[in-house]
């Protein structure tokens, strides 16, 4: 678990503050390269905005800039070049990816991709390029119903173009898959489960035809994510986590703000709106829109009860500090 600050509760200016706590709170950066994906999955909102038929690109500048700041101050947790887009897509990933390694030599750059452009020849040049771990979904098509056989077959498929054994961990009929894929530098894992029957997300309200698990109401799931990780996708919008659609319509209330509207990605993480998703999970009233009925929370009642008995602290003191002021 990432480390639990006051300043995580409280919106701070002061660039020196916001380093420091970015440093000892964020788990991961998620930074998309560019828009374009492949498919239109009907459990992924990305099926409803236009991804499909246009590319675009993270300017530069910005790209640059986000590397930058991450290496001063020596980042070393986890950088993912990805978020709803398929990153193989874009010829440009492995300049990225060394971009972004030689920026944080300690860091783990990491991908999440379909596997639908795939090969031995670009497993090596990602390699090459510093990557150091990617994780592959089995997907089977906009409307095709899962079916142990198909699942099987893209698996078998995938494992030839590469030239590897997969190790398959968990198989359930008709239900999830899990394998890994040997490699000396990078860590591949193929993880895919029918959503329509088994661990669904709802993305925020976004997406119906999931399962959802209503025991993620219950008092021992929380969620960590908004405390310890930053989400900016290919035009900068700043989100609080995985389930919010950078550029879907209903999410936009959600949307953080421009990385440009900060003067750094520390200030953006630092930032009220950033604070006020962090209070909402932490102040034992209950999720709200659109957290309710989130399958990302985790049971973990200790957890739940560490950041809920935290924030009642640091707001104590902070009443304790306004009445002393005003006494």
């Amino acid at each position: 678990m990432a480390a639990l600050l006051p300043e995580l509760f409280f919106p701070i200016s002061d660039p020196q503050k916001t380093r420091a706590m970015f440093k000892a709170c964020v788990e991961r950066v998620m930074v998309e390269t560019s828009s374009y994906c492949n498919r239109r999955c009907s459990y992924c909102p990305t099926a409803q905005v236009d991804r499909f038929t246009k590319r675009d690109y993270m300017p530069d500048r910005m790209r640059d800039k986000i590397a930058a700041e991450l290496a001063e101050i020596d980042y070393e947790k986890t950088i993912v070049l990805h978020f709803y887009n398929e990153p193989l897509a874009d010829e440009r990933i492995c300049e990225h990816i060394a971009l972004f390694a030689r920026a944080c030599p300690k860091a783990k750059v990491e991908l999440f991709s379909n596997g639908d452009y795939l090969d031995a020849e670009y497993l090596q040049r990602l390699a090459d390029a510093g990557l150091k771990s990617l994780w592959i979904s089995m997907h089977l098509g906009n409307n095709v119903e899962w079916k142990d056989e198909l699942i099987i077959r893209r698996l078998c498929q995938l494992a030839m173009r590469l030239g590897v054994l997969p190790d398959v961990s968990i198989f359930w009929s008709n239900m999830v898959l899990q394998a890994v894929l040997p490699h000396p530098t990078i860590e591949i894992k193929i993880s895919h489960k029918n959503f329509p029957r088994f661990g669904g997300s709802d993305r925020a309200g976004s997406v119906s035809n999931v399962v959802i698990n209503d025991t993620t109401k219950e008092a021992g799931f929380t969620c960590f994510i908004p405390f310890s990780e930053l989400y900016v996708s290919w035009n900068g919008t700043v989100v609080p986590c995985c389930d919010i659609h950078p550029e879907l319509a209903m999410h936009s209330d959600y949307r953080i703000g421009r990385i440009n509207d900060f003067p750094d990605i520390f200030a953006a993480f630092a930032s009220e709106k950033l604070v006020q998703w962090r209070t909402s999970l932490a102040d034992r009233s209950g999720y709200r829109k659109p957290c309710d009925t989130c399958q990302t929370k985790i049971c973990n009642p200790t957890l739940r009860d560490q950041v809920g008995n935290f924030y009642q602290a640091v707001s104590d003191l902070q009443r304790q500090a306004a009445h002393s002021a005003v006494a």
